[in-house]
């Protein structure tokens, strides 16, 4: 268990370990895990600017800002990646081969850059919001909620000719019939349990929006050839911004 934990945040984040990835669909199910710890680590130095800068003005901004860029480094891009890459496909038009040729091509288009501004700019207005409102539980659990989109997302899909991280996704589910039951628990007991914090409102929309996220992403991967990395991507950047939002 711990070496597939390792591996997850291996894959997931900049923290290396030494073990090999033989089989990555034995690290899928500690996913949600590794976000957690994820979250900490951001949230460990998103609490230390707010203590160490509390004689400046706004100081809740910088917070906000440091857990972001910290997330983006930490990841390496990882999700973004993913979410320029299908937002420029997807803004294309385009569809079949062509919908994957852009999808495939590395170089950044007007569709996702203008998806990357306005994302990180809501991520950072709402890591913002809940620095200055001291909600550093919810800084830690977001990352943690985030990366059981993809889990979510396999349920009933394909893999994507080519896609490595598809398939794994996909083994995950078959190796681990329970997977898909235990990540989607988790994703309706969270917020159950923020009830304390926020309201129910809240929390129906939390649920009703990554519900209505975790369909359209699947809708758009069975017309356009199956799950691929990149929409693990985006589900997972855009659930994180749901749950900020919604948590506000």
């Amino acid at each position: 268990m711990w070496a597939h934990f390792c591996q997850a945040l291996t894959f997931l984040t900049r923290f290396s370990f030494s073990h090999a990835f033989s089989d990555p669909s034995r690290c899928v199910p500690y996913f949600v895990p590794a976000g957690l710890l994820l979250g900490f680590v951001l949230t460990v130095a998103c609490f230390l600017v707010n203590q160490l800068f509390t004689v400046i003005a706004h100081c809740a901004f910088l917070a906000g800002f440091v857990w972001l860029v910290l997330e983006v480094w930490l990841t390496r891009a990882l999700h973004w990646d993913g979410l320029a890459d299908l937002a420029d496909a997807l803004g294309s038009g385009a569809q079949g081969e062509r919908f994957l040729e852009i999808l495939r091509d590395s170089r950044l288009g007007s569709f996702g850059a203008i998806t990357l501004i306005l994302v990180l700019l809501g991520h950072f207005l709402c890591l913002s919001l809940h620095s200055a409102a001291h909600q550093y539980g919810i800084l830690i659990l977001a990352p943690a909620y985030a990366r059981a989109v993809p889990v979510l997302l396999a349920r009933n899909a394909v893999p994507n000719h080519g896609s490595l991280l598809g398939l794994a996704v996909l083994q995950a589910l078959d190796r681990y019939p329970t997977l898909y039951a235990g990540t989607l628990l988790f994703v309706v007991t969270l917020p159950l349990l923020l009830l304390a914090f926020v309201s129910l409102w809240q929390f129906i929309l939390l649920l009703g929006l990554t519900w209505c996220l975790v369909r359209y992403l699947h809708k758009r991967a069975h017309e356009n050839g199956g799950i691929s990395g990149d929409y693990f991507g985006a589900g997972i950047v855009l659930a994180q911004l749901l749950f900020l939002f919604c948590t506000l």
